[in-house]
């Protein structure tokens, strides 16, 4: 992976562990991860729940660094992601669907 691209970092949550661990809590976790997630130059892919995209290139150990600072800022975590996916975001563009069909 090239330090000189952006990346994608998806989070697989276990939502019933999140839900047992916090309770009524876990409906704010998405909202708590994004804010968290930002703060670390990511953001949340529209329409996703937990993929995020960088703001600036990065490096494979950025993307770890920045997982590690939430898993340290959110211990609980540790039991609800499953597993976390990151790559290089190439030509990124985003495209308009149509709707013409409806």
């Amino acid at each position: 992976m090239s330090e000189n691209l952006r990346k994608y970092l998806y989070l697989d949550v276990d939502e019933d562990i999140a839900k047992k661990i916090l309770g009524d809590k876990a409906e704010h976790l998405y909202d708590a991860m994004e804010k968290f997630m930002e703060t670390v130059d990511f953001q949340r892919t529209r329409g996703s729940l937990s993929i995020y995209h960088s703001i600036r290139p990065m490096s494979v150990d950025e993307v770890s660094a920045a997982i590690d600072r939430l898993l340290d800022a959110y211990p609980f975590l540790k039991k609800c992601i499953r597993d976390a996916e990151t790559g290089d975001i190439f030509n990124e563009m985003h495209i308009r669907p149509n709707h013409d069909d409806d």
